[in-house]
Order: structure tokens, then C-alpha cells, then sequence
């Protein structure tokens, strides 16, 4: 299923099937807990998050050096479901690259409108883990976005590499400040698409090979 998030926080790896089932109560129960308090309330409420996965303490620290390092867990394991969600949007087939560009603006919707997916990201105080592992995913996503929208224009669209950088993190940008915090902002989700395109499109290829530069300086 291709690359994952290489990045764990927890202190022992379960082997047994009870002891994986431990792992997964304690980080069923911070998901929900970081849905109700958010993330500085999940982190101030450990004796809850205990009660509610149902493990003693001595279960939770043998696993978990801390709540933070629960939540850490957590946001690998929402990274991976972004390595998901980017290769079955980059494994369908589309009309034309503006048709797939847009179908990446919706896929960055529908991640980062998971109000946990909200509350991970936006922290402050990511450990060097986390972040090395966040660099690691967009590196993925650009691969992947590139690869999508080349293929869906006939290899007109041939942007540099560091072109693709800057219109995933824009739009990647765009979405999350569009979705919050406060109500949601349609105007700056469909702004998202409307900018990628236009930057991307300066980079088609016309029929004669050449791109929106090249037929600019051409006329001039």
C-alpha cells in the first residue's frame, strides 16, 4: 500500500493480541477525548482517558511514557490514513488534470475536516519525530500529486518538482484555514481549487511544446 508514517511513540511494542488490544482501547479512547476536550484538555485529563479505554495505569505508562506520547501515536496513525486517502484519490482516472487538481482539494477537505485530525495538527509542540514524519507525508503527497496530474493532462502539465511543493502546501493551507477555527468558509474551499489551477496552468505545454512563458516571451 506503499510508503507509511515512520514515526512511533510508544515506549514498548504489544506483541500479544491482549496487548495490542490494550494499545488500541487507550487510543480509541484519547480519539474520542481529543473529539470532546480537544487536545490541551485530553492531555490535562489522564485519569479520564483511563477510565474510558478501561486499562489500569500500569497498562497505560507500559506502553505510553506519557498522555502526549498517546497523542503522538494518534497523529501517525492519521497519517496514515492521509497515505490512504492520496493514493486512492491518485489511483483513479479523470477527465483532465484540472478534474484531478480538484479532486485533491477534496481530499485535503475531507482529511482535515476530522475535528481530530484539526486538533493534531495544529499543535505548536510537535516532537522532531512528528515533524520529520509530517515532511516525510507531504514529500508523498507531492510525489503523488505530480505524478496524478501529469498522467491526467498527456504530459502537458510539466511543472518543476518545486512547483508541486508549492500548490500542495497552499492548498493544503487554504483548506485548513477555510475549515476553521470558527464556521466554515466555502468561499476559501473552492478559492483552493481556483489557485492551483491558475498557478498550475502556467506550466501546459501548448502543442508546440511550449508553456505559457514561452508563448509570452515569444509574442512580446
Amino acid at each position: 500500500m506503499g510508503s507509511r508514517a515512520s514515526g512511533s511513540a510508544l515506549r514498548r511494542t504489544p506483541i500479544q493480541a491482549r496487548s495490542r488490544d490494550k494499545v488500541e482501547r487507550v487510543l480509541a479512547a484519547a480519539e474520542s477525548l481529543v473529539k470532546e476536550l480537544g487536545y490541551d484538555g485530553c492531555v490535562a485529563s489522564p485519569v479520564t482517558l483511563i477510565e474510558r479505554s478501561g486499562v489500569n495505569s500500569g497498562s497505560l505508562y507500559t506502553y505510553f511514557p506519557s498522555v502526549q506520547a498517546v497523542l503522538e501515536e494518534l497523529t501517525f496513525r492519521y497519517m496514515d490514513r492521509a497515505y490512504e486517502l492520496i493514493e486512492e484519490v491518485a489511483a483513479r482516472t479523470y477527465g483532465s488534470w484540472e478534474e484531478a487538481n480538484d479532486a485533491v482539494v477534496d481530499a485535503f477537505e475531507e482529511f482535515h475536516r476530522d475535528p481530530v485530525v484539526r486538533e493534531l495538527w495544529n499543535r505548536t509542540h510537535m516532537s522532531e519525530q512528528v515533524l520529520k514524519a509530517q515532511a516525510q507525508l507531504q514529500d508523498h503527497l507531492t510525489a503523488c500529486v505530480q505524478r496524478l496530474l501529469y498522467d491526467s493532462s498527456g504530459g502537458r502539465l510539466d511543472a518543476p518538482d518545486v512547483a508541486y511543493t508549492v500548490t500542495t502546501m497552499v492548498g493544503n493551507y487554504l483548506v485548513q484555514a477555510a475549515l476553521g477555527p470558527g464556521p466554515d468558509r466555502p468561499d476559501l474551499l473552492a478559492q483552493a481549487k481556483v489557485v492551483m489551477r491558475a498557478y498550475l496552468a502556467t506550466f501546459v505545454r501548448d502543442e508546440g511544446g511550449r508553456g505559457e512563458e514561452g508563448r509570452a516571451g515569444r509574442s512580446g
